[in-house]
């Protein structure tokens, strides 16, 4: 029997605890929004630059030679913190990202299992990029790394 990837499960549950951890204030979007509007978004599945990105990749291993019918799930899911303003403010914007970062991680390492859906969670690779054309902006790529079993 196949097991399908939990993917898109852990993104609707990551999309979920994010929201939670940054508030209301700020909108976190399943997989970048067309247009960047916001001062500061969080993305779920994206490295929140324009063009084809992979929101996520998985291995899966049958177990036991599949005589359990078990599948174990290696996973990642890209997501990114991004803060933006008309003005040259890199320390400002770069503060507002780690406090909104610090919350996300806090958030799920208080549920590594993203809410039942998988065994354990890490938010892993956090890379920062900072850019200045027409203001400022600050980028947090990180990645949710997971593994889960099905069956």
């Amino acid at each position: 029997m196949a097991a399908v990837s939990l993917l898109d499960d852990v993104i609707a549950a990551l999309v979920s605890i994010c929201q939670g951890a940054v508030g209301t204030g700020v909108p976190v979007y399943d997989g970048l929004p067309p247009d960047l509007d916001d001062v500061s978004l969080v993305v779920v599945g994206d490295d929140g630059m324009a063009g084809e990105n992979p929101a996520g990749s998985t291995v899966q291993t049958r177990t036991d030679y599949n005589l359990a019918g078990a599948t174990t799930e290696a996973a990642y899911v890209t997501c990114a913190v991004i803060c933006q303003t008309g003005d040259d403010d890199l320390p400002g914007l770069r503060a507002t990202s780690r406090a909104l970062m610090l919350a996300i991680e806090t958030a799920i390492r208080g549920d590594r299992t993203l809410g039942g859906v998988v065994i354990r969670s890490n938010v892993d690779d956090v890379t920062l990029y900072q850019i200045r054309e027409g203001g400022s902006a600050v980028r947090r790529v990180f990645t949710v790394h997971y593994d889960a079993r099905q069956g």
